[in-house]
């Protein structure tokens, strides 16, 4: 039997409701696993009845009212016959797939005790629900609690761990933990998150525990601030992956981006988990970045910053670059690169989807993007004018992902669009047909330069 290990006791919510979410990530995370919850007599009797409901779970009641010593019921299967393996863990917290990879790892190894840290605060030898042990390790752990002078108050636990259990397990286990050993969990972090991470009933974490968190991971990190609209992404996208190179020595690149373009920036970078998109207010940017960066201690030296300081504004003509060359330059990268470095990884199925929606005939068609709520219309007349006669026209659908329309895009006879998210994304794909740009704007927006590789036919209004 394969045991996680908790210990309840109390009325404080944030341990009552932690149990039962734990309960039920368990069966997702853990699936083959049973949590046994060691319940004091103070635990309302509503939440073990709860707990019972689960088919996952154990329940052991304990006579006692339950104090700090209640931390040390969760250890007691590590010494019980039946038990093949015992992971224990804090009701506060909660289960993550993080964990998970660690301790498979941990068990296909030879090692008998397992021990994580993830935060740097956590700098003790164990902590009482990140370790676990394999059958045997601690036969006696019972007979060692019981022989130790418990005493009511946190981290009383801690104690126990460092004078009695580690001279028995020296040389018997695996660590993962990435800030006092330089030993890496097998999953990369999702943003902010950590193993052991402290939760109350609403899923309101402890806002003190991130800013070091972030500080010291930002020693390894770099954070992008490039203009954020939803083109500029596209077009920044290789600058953002050219920092995961080997010489950069970076364990993650941060990109900050708008709220209302966030779930679309996080798709984009969705194959490469060490690129981690951080959210800004649409129309607070600037303010918010710098609030994040004061806040969690992270050093300038770590900001890029693309397009801000130093950009030639309104020379992009005199000087015969784009927008997105200029953000090369700045950069010193080679701007070959947007093209050959770009990448997101495409969903085939979902742009049939896109495609048998919009074009459920599959006919001939041009596309179009402008946007007349802005004063920047392309009429049909125009386009047939251009096309030599009349067509189809398919124009962008606001309902779906912006990814999604790349067979769209590469099966047109012809397309017709503005600068914007879609001409950058156009830039980036195997297209054949005709291309025609239509400048509707002055400056950066409506000069090109040598910023594309595509034959654009320019249409001025």
């Amino acid at each position: 039997m394969k045991i996680i290990s908790f210990s309840l006791w109390g009325h404080d919510p944030k341990y009552l409701i932690g149990a039962i979410k734990n309960a039920k990530l368990a069966a997702e995370i853990y699936p083959d696993w049973i949590c046994r919850f060691y319940l004091a007599s103070s635990v309302p009797i509503s939440i073990e009845m709860q707990l019972k409901k689960f088919p996952n779970v154990e329940v052991v009641n304990m006579p006692e009212l339950g104090d700090w010593k209640g931390m040390f019921w969760r250890f007691i299967p590590a010494s019980e016959d039946d038990v093949e393996v015992v992971i224990s863990r804090d009701t506060d917290s909660r289960l993550s797939l993080r964990e998970k990879y660690a301790v498979d790892e941990w068990l296909e190894s030879d090692k008998g005790f397992h021990i994580m840290r993830d935060h740097p605060w956590h700098n003790y030898p164990v902590l009482g629900g990140m370790w676990g042990a394999k059958k045997g390790t601690l036969p006696n752990m019972k007979e060692l609690i019981d022989n130790f002078s418990q005493e009511d108050q946190y981290g009383t636990d801690y104690v126990f761990f460092s004078q009695v259990v580690m001279p028995i397990i020296d040389g018997n286990t695996l660590v993962h933990d990435e800030f006092f050993e330089n030993k890496p969990f097998p999953k990369p972090r999702d943003q902010y998150e950590f193993v052991g991470k402290v939760f109350d009933a609403d899923e309101n974490t402890v806002e003190d525990h991130l800013p070091p968190l972030v500080a010291k991971l930002s020693e390894k990190e770099v954070y992008i601030h490039h203009h954020l609209g939803l083109g500029d992404h596209i077009d920044c996208n290789a600058i953002v992956r050219n920092y995961l190179k080997p010489e950069y020595n970076l364990d993650r690149v941060c990109v900050f981006a708008k709220s209302n373009y966030y779930n679309l920036i996080k798709y984009m970078y969705r194959d490469e988990p060490r690129i981690v998109v951080l959210e800004v207010g649409k129309e607070s940017e600037h303010e918010d970045i710098i609030k994040f960066v004061r806040t969690n201690n992270i050093h300038a030296s770590r900001v890029l910053r693309v397009g801000h300081e130093n950009y030639p504004w309104g020379k992009e003509k005199e000087l015969g670059m784009g927008c997105a060359e200029i953000f090369y330059k700045q950069v010193g990268i080679d701007y070959s690169r947007r093209f050959d470095d770009f990448y997101f990884l495409r969903d085939k199925k979902e742009e049939q989807r896109v495609y048998d929606k919009l074009n459920p005939k599959d006919e001939e068609y041009v596309f179009v993007h402008d946007d007349p709520s802005r004063g920047f219309p392309i009429s049909d007349d125009k386009i047939y004018d251009l096309n030599g006669g009349e067509i189809k026209i398919i124009k962008n659908d606001m309902d779906e992902n912006l990814f999604h329309f790349c067979k769209i895009l590469e099966n047109a006879k012809q397309i017709h669009c503005m600068e914007s998210s879609i001409r950058s994304l156009v830039e980036t794909l195997d297209t054949k047909g005709e291309f025609f740009f239509h400048n509707f704007r002055e400056g950066a927006s409506g000069y090109l330069g040598n910023s594309t590789r595509k034959p654009w036919k320019d249409i001025t209004w």
